[in-house]
């Protein structure tokens, strides 16, 4: 997995993560901490659990995510995606 503290907009597998989002919380705006994606080598969060049929979501391929932290409520809202 790359991690990158400031925030990388890029580091994703889709569309570029925005540099500020609406907190989870609050509502307010949340600006962007850091980025990691896995690479692929090795375990992977989705070989942590399984992704069942009983409606119990897991991510089934390689994730990309954000932290971001409320300027107002300083709570963590998080952005992800995947391959």
């Amino acid at each position: 997995m790359k991690t990158v503290i400031g925030g990388n907009t890029k580091l994703t597998w889709q569309d570029e993560f925005p540099k500020v989002t609406d907190c989870t919380h609050c509502g307010k705006k949340a600006r962007i901490a850091l980025t990691s994606r896995e690479t692929g080598r090795g375990k992977q969060v989705c070989d942590l659990h399984q992704n069942r049929e009983d409606k119990k979501f897991w991510p089934h391929d390689c994730i990309a995510f954000s932290l971001y932290f409320c300027e107002k409520c300083a709570k963590p809202t998080v952005l992800a995606n995947q391959a």
